[in-house]
Formats: C-alpha cells, structure tokens, sequence
C-alpha cells in the first residue's frame, strides 16, 4: 500500500522534470538559433592555428605548463585552462574548421547547465514553482548569449561540473553512511577539480556551498567545530588550485588582482545585470538598470527579516560568485555573467 501511494507521486514529480527540461531547452534553442551559424572570431583563429601547427606533445606541454616557457606560449599566454585547450583541441580533430559542429557541443554544454539547475533546486528543496523558474530563466537570460555562441569561450564546460559537484555535495553531507559521505565527498572533489581546470571562475561554487551548509543545514550548530569540517577538503582544493595554477602569474600584470574604485564598478555592474540584461546605454535603461541593482542588494536584508535562510544562503552564493570578476581587472561584459547566473 505504501508503494503505491508513492509511485504516483514519483511519476507526477519525473513527468514534471521532463516538460520542465524539455521547455527550457526549447526555449535555449529558439534564443541561441541564430548564433550557431555565428563565423569564428578573434581567440578562435589562434586556438584552431595552434591545434593545427603544434604536435599533440608541444600542445599539452604549453596549455599545461604555461609559465614554463611564458614568451613563446600559443595556447595559454593568459589563462591557465589546461582542460578546456585540450578540449578545444580534440574538436579541432573532428570538426576541423566546420563552425556548427564547436557551436552544438557549446550549446549542448548549455542544456547540462540547465538540466544542473533544475537538479540542484530540487536537492535543495526549493518549491516546484520556483525551480521551474530558475531553470527557464537561466536557459534564456540573455546575458549568457556571447559564452554559448563564441567558440572559444567553450571554457563554459567547466559550470555545469561545477554545479554537478555541489550536487554531489549536497548529498554527501546528507548521507547516512560514512563510507557513503566519503565516496560522494570524492565525486564531488573530482568534479570541481575538473571544472576548475577548465575555467578558474568555477571556483564561484565554493561561497555557495559554504553558505547553504552553514545557514541551511547546519544552522543550528554553528558553535560546534565539526559543522565545518565538510569544507575543509574544499578549502584545501580551492588553496592547492590557486598555488599550482598561478593564476597570479599568468594574468598580466595591469589586470591583477586589486581593491579600487574599478572593483567597486565592476561589481556593481554584474548587480544591475541580475534583472536587467542588457548593455543599452539610454538613460532610461541605466536608471531602471541601478534602480533594480539597488532590488538585489535588498535581498539579504528581506531574507534576513523574514528569516529565509535558503534566500540568504543563495544570495551570498550570487554575491560570492561575481567577485572574482570584481577583484580581476580582466575585464567585464554580460559574457561573464554566465557562472554567477546560475545562483541568481
């Protein structure tokens, strides 16, 4: 009898994830149809000259050891994204210099983002209603258009692994069993080291899972040190990644990392873009643009009054996630919206 009160409940919550995924990633395609036929440009053409004129060795040894040789890299002059370039490469094996096939694998990168949103809103129990949302909003928020439809920012393949490790996160810390938590702590720990490797603003994943672990789940032992000991491993992987990477050293020096007025600028400008994507310079658009920036910046303090922990957690996971793009002056532009997309 308990059996079969459930399954209707199982089937009505599948058939639900089906129409939900297959809507949003309807949706992703109508916006993003008209940039896979997009010509390649700027990176493109140095990454695809590279995966042609360099052998497989001299390839891996200059997207993976970048600040062996620094003068005469090809691949990895300012970013250390060892898996992405390999990734590049190998499409460059299949696809050679037919655009459509980079354009799919980018966009099919994208659905496993959607279908990792949709997955993590409902690990974290976030009514159906709201995870519907946030999955159709993230398939179609413009400000992710320039990271699906340029080629080289294939870097993205990094943010639905990413997310797929908080995932695996999540259910660690849930687990009952110990040889359990281990081997999911594992999985997610590979995951996020992976994603990593293929772009360092993966690294927007920590805040998040700090933040939902301690105003979520363990909210009500806060004074006990063991509430913290999940994200040691975290915190050590983010360390050793930030040493071995140097990514200190591979940037240049004119767009490290600094604390001015510029920060404050770029950060602000992500803020605005949360509820309102878009790069029109009119008045009227900047007006609505802060007027709504100063909505977002609200949102702790309403979470706060009104005690919705979940609310805060994932509010300082989007707060958290934008910035690295704040304290880089590597530049910014809607592009980079994409990682910190997913927590808004």
């Amino acid at each position: 009898m308990h059996h079969g009160g459930a399954l209707p409940g199982l089937r009505s919550n599948n058939f639900v994830a089906v129409i939900t995924l297959a809507f949003a990633s309807l949706l992703a395609l109508v916006v993003y149809w008209p940039g896979l036929d997009s010509p390649f440009m700027g990176d493109d053409y140095r990454y695809m000259l590279a995966s042609r004129d360099m052998s497989w060795g001299d390839f891996l040894h200059d997207a993976f050891l970048p600040w062996v040789e620094r003068e005469t890299s090809e691949v990895s002059k300012d970013h250390w994204r060892p898996f992405s370039w390999t990734y590049f490469r190998l499409q460059y094996q299949v696809f050679g210099d037919e655009r459509i096939g980079y354009h799919l694998t980018s966009f099919a990168a994208h659905v496993a983002g959607i279908a990792m949103i949709w997955l993590l809103a409902r690990r974290l129990k976030i009514p159906t209603p709201g995870a519907i949302a946030a999955t159709v909003i993230f398939a179609v928020h413009p400000s992710g258009f320039e990271s699906v439809v340029w080629i080289s920012a294939l870097s993205l393949v990094g943010f639905p692994l990413a997310l797929a490790g908080w995932l695996a996160f999540i259910a660690a810390v849930e687990a009952p069993e110990r040889t359990r938590q281990l081997q999911l702590h594992a999985l997610a720990l590979g995951l996020i080291t992976v994603a990593l490797l293929h772009r360092e603003t993966a690294s927007a994943v920590f805040p998040a899972m700090g933040f939902w672990l301690l105003l979520v789940r363990e909210r009500n032992r806060l004074r006990n040190p063991r509430a913290y000991l999940p994200l040691v491993p975290y915190f050590a992987l983010f360390v050793l990644y930030t040493l071995i990477s140097t990514w200190f050293f591979t940037v240049r020096s004119d767009s490290q990392l600094s604390l001015d007025r510029g920060t404050i600028e770029q950060g602000w400008f992500y803020v605005q873009q949360a509820l309102f994507p878009t790069t029109n310079g009119s008045l009227l658009v900047i007006r609505g643009q802060q007027l709504l920036g100063l909505v977002v910046l609200a949102v702790p303090l309403a979470a706060l009054y009104t005690r919705r922990w979940m609310l805060l957690a994932l509010w300082l996971g989007f707060f958290g996630s934008i910035l690295p793009y704040a304290f880089f002056n590597v530049g910014y532009g809607p592009r980079y919206f994409y990682f910190p997309g997913a927590f808004l």
